[in-house]
């Protein structure tokens, strides 16, 4: 679902595409941090 949205995203405005991926990517790099901090 979200993959169909960044498709939809990049459709109307690549900028936006370009936000959505820096967003979604800065979660995943806080949440691998907050899981390697956790476990150490």
């Amino acid at each position: 679902m979200q993959l169909s949205y960044a498709l939809n995203a990049l459709k109307l405005s690549p900028q936006s595409y370009l936000i959505d991926t820096i967003v979604l990517m800065f979660r995943i790099c806080t949440l691998k941090i907050a899981q390697i901090t956790s476990i150490s």
